[in-house]
């Protein structure tokens, strides 16, 4: 069964979720990833933080931006795409560097790295940087064999015969499925600052087709996309925090004619009342598919007084329903994620802060593929009396609906997980960053508008991986991450 949307952060539930609550499971020691402490990026605007995938198998693969050492922060050309692979050991390979340096040329900006894996553990990691010879940035990509190296960055771009003019194609998205098939979200340019969002299926041979313009168009600064696809790569789902401060939504199905394959794009909800513009920055939100289809997104609303989570769903039969508040409305809820089991039945995590300004606990409830939510339950604290943080507070699920949660805890600038097991509810968080110690250390779990930490879940493990700012308002930052056996 399950309870009616809505409800109040502060109602019902424990710590342990119901029934009798599970250990943490035993985590590996936190183990180094990239130790350069040169500008290392933490999250600034525009950039992709760190991003993870993990196989079935438990073998990781991590990417990241990083300042080329030696750059200041206001010098041009000093972005550059990282990549590690993890070891059979336990341990990570040295970071490697993706992009493209055209004759010393590097990204003016972040990158918005990412990577993504098949069901064979093969790696597909994406970015964008500026054309020396443009200027006009680009989408690139590179391919990394399981148990291979990565081969040579080569341009993503549109097929021309879908009309796309040449222009700027920016901050590409990849959704893999298990036998390796990949469709694109990019953000593409047509003339002047006219800005469009694409989708195409990205070919063995580094082609593209099936080229299709989805969702609104006129980006601008405060956007950001998602899109995903179920294992079989049949179905999928996209969406984004538009800068009309609308959230829209469309769904992906192979039956449909090419060139049609994505549905007209379906206004869910937005993301910042009009009252709160000037205070918006950029949006906040999570998206997640079950291998049957079923999709949910959560975002962060802005409002006078306060924010809160809403969440739409959608299914294989059924478009994107209209938007549904799961938290108060005038408190102060944020940073939601959320994954989906193959029922449909959805995990939520966010941040409830207990006044606007004061401590924030981690709370979680789940969903149902009826549009019921189940009322919300604590997760974490932080018992010293500071908060908890972490854009997003991520959170992935398996498809038996069992999931792991990860977050900081203020006082300890340290890196914690929890764990949720069917019948059995959340487990007591287990610090997982063991090598935290000392004032000067401080786990990074809040980038700018985009998260420093990612999750990656295996049928029976999990990987976290977080930065970790070594002197506090700096960009000295190194990589970390430890994995549940």
């Amino acid at each position: 069964g399950s309870a009616s949307g809505g409800g109040s952060a502060s109602g019902g539930g424990s710590a342990s979720g119901g029934g009798s609550a599970t250990d943490g499971g035993a985590w590996s020691p936190a183990v180094l990833i990239q130790p350069d402490l040169s500008n290392s990026h933490q999250g600034v605007i525009l950039g992709g933080g760190t991003h993870l995938a993990v196989d079935s198998e438990g073998n990781a693969v991590v990417v990241w931006d990083q300042q080329v050492p030696g750059a200041s922060m206001l010098e041009s050309d000093c972005w550059a795409a990282y990549a590690a692979t993890s070891l059979p050991d336990g341990g990570w390979s040295a970071g490697e560097r993706l992009d493209v340096d055209d004759n010393g040329r590097r990204a003016p900006s972040p990158t918005a790295v990412r990577v993504e894996m098949d069901g064979a553990g093969n790696a597909l990691a994406t970015w964008f940087q500026l054309d020396r010879l443009g200027p006009v940035q680009r989408a690139w990509y590179a391919r990394r064999p399981k148990g291979g190296a990565w081969t040579a960055p080569a341009l993503l771009a549109l097929p021309k015969d879908a009309g796309v003019v040449e222009a700027a194609d920016l901050f590409p998205v990849a959704a893999v499925d298990s036998s390796g098939r990949t469709l694109v979200l990019l953000e593409h340019g047509n003339t002047g600052n006219d800005v469009k969002l694409w989708a195409a299926e990205l070919l063995a041979d580094g082609g593209t087709v099936d080229a299709q313009q989805v969702l609104p168009g006129q980006f601008s600064y405060n956007t950001s996309h998602l899109a995903l696809v179920t294992p079989s790569g049949e179905l999928g789902a996209a969406a984004v925090g538009h800068s009309d401060h609308g959230v829209y939504a469309v769904r992906f199905s192979r039956a449909r004619m090419p060139g049609n394959r994505w549905t007209p794009q379906v206004q869910v909800g937005t993301w910042v009342d009009q009252s709160q513009v000037a205070n918006a920055d950029r949006p906040r939100y999570s998206l997640a598919m079950g291998a049957a289809g079923d999709a949910v997104l959560v975002w962060e609303r802005r409002e006078t007084g306060g924010f809160s989570v809403w969440a739409a769903r959608s299914s294989a039969t059924a478009d994107w329903a209209a938007g549904v508040s799961l938290t108060p409305d005038g408190g102060y809820d944020s940073d939601p994620s959320v994954g989906v089991d193959s029922s449909g039945t959805a995990v939520l995590t966010y941040r409830h802060h207990l006044s606007q300004n004061g401590s924030t606990e981690v709370w979680a409830r789940r969903g149902f593929a009826d549009g019921g939510w189940e009322a919300p339950v604590l997760v974490g604290t932080d018992p010293a009396g500071g908060s908890v943080t972490g854009t997003f507070v991520p959170v992935r699920v398996r498809a038996d609906g069992s999931a792991v949660v990860s977050y900081e805890r203020a006082s300890e600038f340290a890196a914690y997980a929890a764990v949720y097991f069917p019948g059995l509810g959340w487990s007591a968080p287990v610090k997982i960053d063991t090598a935290a110690s000392g004032a000067t250390l401080y786990d990074d779990f809040f980038g700018v508008g985009l998260a420093n930490a990612d999750l990656a879940l295996t049928p029976t493990g999990a990987t976290v991986v977080w930065t970790r700012q070594h002197q506090q308002m700096t960009r000295l930052n190194t990589i970390w991450g430890a994995r549940l056996k």
